[in-house]
């Protein structure tokens, strides 16, 4: 019988109901306190290994450090599981036309999305650098889908099933 699959399992969890300059949302922060409980009772996380953020504490500075914890915790070996739930934004990118899908932090604002929120292709940048053999991106916010803008699709089942079988996975599932 093969061994485990991961040597080790890591998740940053983050979950807003009361931003301070967006309208409140009702189930993100019950939503994110489940995924965790899921990761920790059923798929074995450590509890250790599973930060949660949840509203006051879901700062963009506060997300960034996590992530730059990841990058010094996680092993080339183990899986990642990033979840969000809050608010999403578009808005086209700093001298460009194509739109980037925004995850709003508590101290977010509509206004200054490109200072004051993560933008996808940040956060692609920040698990780049986290040495995990998985990470499955979890986004529940309006327009999660452009979560996966520039990722790599394709319609030949040769390349999928090459692309599925590389030695890093980087996954996303949006609502």
């Amino acid at each position: 019988f093969p061994g485990p699959v991961y040597d080790n399992s890591w998740a940053l969890i983050i979950g807003i109901n009361d931003y301070e300059h967006v309208p409140g949302l009702n189930y993100a922060v019950e939503d994110a306190l489940a995924i965790k409980n899921m990761l920790i009772n059923v798929y074995g996380f450590l509890r250790t290994n599973v930060r949660v953020l949840i509203n006051s504490e879901a700062t963009q500075s506060n997300i960034k450090r996590e992530f730059s914890a990841l990058v010094k915790s996680a092993g080339s070996n183990d899986r990642v599981v990033f979840y969000f739930a809050g608010h999403g934004e578009t808005e086209p990118a700093l001298g460009g036309t194509e739109d980037l899908g925004n995850r709003i932090p508590v101290n977010g604002k509509q206004k200054s999305l490109h200072r004051s929120s993560l933008d996808m292709k940040t956060i692609n940048i920040h698990s780049s650098a986290i040495p995990a053999k998985s990470i499955l991106f979890l986004v529940d916010a309006c327009y999660g889908g452009l979560a996966a803008v520039g990722q790599y699709r394709s319609n030949r089942k040769y390349d999928y099933i090459k692309n599925l079988t590389k030695d890093r996975s980087r996954q996303i599932i949006t609502a």
